[in-house]
């Protein structure tokens, strides 16, 4: 269920993903966001914008894409160019400084959600990059998926296990109360973690759920819908 972002809760919903997006967020870098990527958390949390020939240049690059596939509805390598497109326009319309993207750019990033999907559906190996897009483009401050964030997040850890990536799932999963996730990330932390780190990681897994855990009941979160 997804929940309001109006009225006296904004303010508890703002401090709580904050802090979830800032412990997500420094992972992230290692994928690529913040760096060759374009388009992250400080773009979420700061301003956007862009100027309008930077937008008429990327919905020049959509048409063209969507003109390729409607030949070829199939094209993983088009699907994946609408996906980061479309979440590039939705930057560059820009993004209000406290409460994520704005309605213009919301629109784009469901664009690049419904792109993503059958991108997923022709690939067996999803790219790590256009899953940190859609990573944030899931968070609270933009659509408001955690559970579709959650998966995204499963593709990452997935190109790049570490205990610490697992972890992080973990966060998102409760986040979502999606207990399969919280289970399996769980397990693939731990047996990632060397014999003298696991009592570490289990109490990092202990936080992580908890925090989640405390973020969906403040916030009302719930399982999106597919």
């Amino acid at each position: 269920m997804l929940f309001d972002l109006k009225g006296k809760r904004r303010r508890v919903v703002q401090v709580t993903y904050l802090g979830l997006a800032i412990l997500i967020g420094l992972g992230l870098i290692g994928f690529g966001v913040g760096s060759g990527v374009n388009g992250g958390l400080s773009d979420i949390f700061g301003g956007g914008g862009g100027s309008n020939t930077a937008t008429k240049t990327i919905q020049k690059r959509i048409d063209a894409t969507n003109r390729q596939l409607a030949l070829n509805p199939h094209n993983p390598a088009a699907l994946s160019l609408l996906v980061r497109d479309h979440y590039q326009l939705a930057s560059t319309r820009g993004n209000a400084t406290t409460t994520g993207f704005t309605a213009k750019g919301r629109q784009e990033l469901a664009h690049a959600a419904d792109a993503w999907k059958r991108y997923l559906a022709e690939t067996p190996k999803p790219d790590p990059a256009l899953a940190a897009y859609m990573f944030q483009a899931f968070d609270v401050t933009a659509l408001n998926q955690p559970e579709n964030a959650t998966k995204a997040l499963e593709v990452l850890a997935a190109a790049q296990p570490t205990p610490t990536a697992w972890v992080k799932v973990v966060v998102y999963a409760s986040l979502a109360r999606d207990s399969r996730a919280v289970a399996s990330a769980s397990q693939k932390a731990l047996r990632l973690a060397p014999p003298s780190q696991r009592a570490t990681v289990k109490q990092q897994i202990k936080t992580a759920k908890a925090e989640g855990a405390a973020a969906a009941a403040r916030t009302g979160t719930g399982p999106a819908q597919p």
